[in-house]
Parts: structure tokens; C-alpha cells; sequence
């Protein structure tokens, strides 16, 4: 853990934590030498990252955080502290990435980002809701397609039409609504640390198995999507996470549900 503090402090600042003119001089700086994070090389950092990468390299082994712990802190859960601000263009590109890897995923796991989206607490997802107040408009509830468009017009980002547009937002409208509401944010640019954890995925699929019979039927996502009033929605759900093809989605096609969709096909 020693080693990825290190790297990752150099990942940030462009130079490694402790330097010598020999291994001699490191070793002794690492021994003795109090690890600073100078202001000027760390401005514009977040206060989350900052804690990693000093828990990183706390000089006791017994205080340095292990392997589960690294992976479960706020900066690695949800990719750091970042007050994003789409007016910046490379903001609104990793926005807009996220939301073409979300459309390749199948629906079934786009439903299911999305009830887990609606369940996380406020604290996991203050850049979401700084995200969606900067794209939606103002006094609205939801974004539109036309706010997306808006946005990726005024940063002249390449491939901007029409029908892009309409692609993507109608794969992030969940609800069918045709726009995309907070929790739908949230459930594209939810981390997979979040997602791909195996408690995390027993919960969830319990959820969706209304009746409690240890598989999500028709009679389970009817209940789920209910306020779409589109009588095939749900079948289509069931099509895309129903691996064997016996009208039925077990656990393990829940799993194997959950880790496809990678590609982008935009």
C-alpha cells in the first residue's frame, strides 16, 4: 500500500514523495522526514485526495490503510472530491462519456443502476446534484434533450447532433418521461465500486424480486417500472437480462447482467 501511496502522490503532483541524490539519502528521508504536501504543487487537489494518499503513506504500518480500506474511501468510491463545473469543456466530456457507456449497458442493468441510484445517501452524490443543477434548466425538474445539446454545443464537442442526443437521453430516461431526473444522473455516473460488490448485488436483486421466489419475473418488474404505463417495457427488461431464455432472470443471470456493456456503439 506503501507503493501505491507513492505512485499516486506522483500521479498528482509530477514527483515522488521523498528524493535524494542516492537510496541511501531516500531511505533515510522516508525514515525521518515528515511527508509535506506543498500548497503550491497541491492547489486545485481535493481535501479527499489529500487524505488518501497521507493515509497512503503514514510511516506506521498499522495505521496505513489496507487494501479494503483504500478501495472504500470517498476519493476512490467516487473518483475524487471534484466540484466539476460542465463551463469547463474537459468536465463536460467525462459527463458525456459517462453517458454513452451507460447506453451500451442493457436495460436490465440500467433499471438496476437506477433503483440503486435512488437509495444512495446525499453525501455520495453532491457532484451528481451539482451536475444535474448546471445541465438542467432553470426551475426544471429534469433535463431535456435540448439541455444536453446546449451544453455540448457551447463546448464545441465533436460528433454534436440531433440525433446523438436523443439516442443518449433516451437511454438515461429510465422512466420513460423523456428526460433524465436527478436519480437517473446519478445511475450513469454511479462508480462500479459502488455497484460490483457482491452484497451490494444480492441486496439489489432482492429488491427487484418483489415476490420473493428467487428470480425477477414479469410480475416483479411490472411492479418495478409501473409509473411508465408501457405494457412491453417490462418485457423488454426480462429479454435483456434473461440469459437461458426461460422467461425468467435467476441471480446468475442477474451477475452476468451486470458486468456487460462496455462497448460504445455512438
Amino acid at each position: 500500500m506503501w507503493s501505491a501511496g507513492v505512485i499516486l502522490f506522483t500521479m498528482m503532483c509530477s514527483y515522488p514523495p521523498f528524493w535524494g541524490e542516492s537510496e541511501n539519502e531516500i531511505y533515510d528521508k522516508v525514515r525521518h522526514q515528515e511527508l509535506q504536501l506543498a500548497e503550491a504543487d497541491w492547489t486545485g487537489r481535493s481535501s479527499m485526495c489529500k487524505q488518501l494518499v497521507m493515509q497512503l503513506l503514514h510511516k506506521d504500518p498499522g495505521h496505513r490503510l489496507t487494501v479494503h480500506e483504500a478501495l472504500a474511501h470517498p476519493w476512490v468510491q467516487m473518483e475524487g472530491e471534484v466540484v466539476l463545473d460542465l463551463t469547463a469543456r474537459r468536465d463536460m466530456q467525462r459527463t458525456l462519456a459517462r453517458m454513452r457507456r451507460f447506453a451500451c449497458y442493457p436495460l436490465l442493468k440500467r433499471v438496476t443502476l437506477a433503483v440503486l441510484a435512488k437509495g444512495l445517501p446525499i453525501a455520495l452524490v453532491t457532484r451528481e446534484l451539482r451536475i444535474f443543477r448546471q445541465l438542467a434548466a432553470s426551475g426544471r425538474e429534469a433535463i431535456a434533450s435540448e439541455d444536453l445539446e446546449r451544453a455540448m454545443s457551447k463546448h464545441g464537442l465533436p460528433g454534436v447532433d440531433h440525433a446523438l442526443v436523443d439516442r443518449l437521453t433516451s437511454a438515461c430516461d429510465i422512466n420513460k418521461d423523456k428526460s433524465v431526473t436527478s436519480a437517473e444522473l446519478q445511475a450513469f455516473l454511479i462508480p462500479r465500486q459502488l455497484y460490483l460488490d457482491a452484497p451490494k448485488l444480492i441486496s439489489v436483486f432482492e429488491t427487484l424480486d418483489v415476490d420473493r421466489d428467487g428470480y425477477i419475473t414479469l410480475f416483479d418488474l411490472d411492479a418495478i417500472v409501473s409509473e411508465c404505463g408501457d405494457p412491453t417495457y417490462s418485457e423488454s427488461i426480462l429479454r435483456s437480462g434473461d440469459v437461458d431464455e426461460d422467461g425468467r432472470i435467476s441471480f446468475a443471470d442477474f451477475l452476468q447482467c451486470m458486468c456487460q456493456g462496455e462497448r460504445d456503439p455512438f
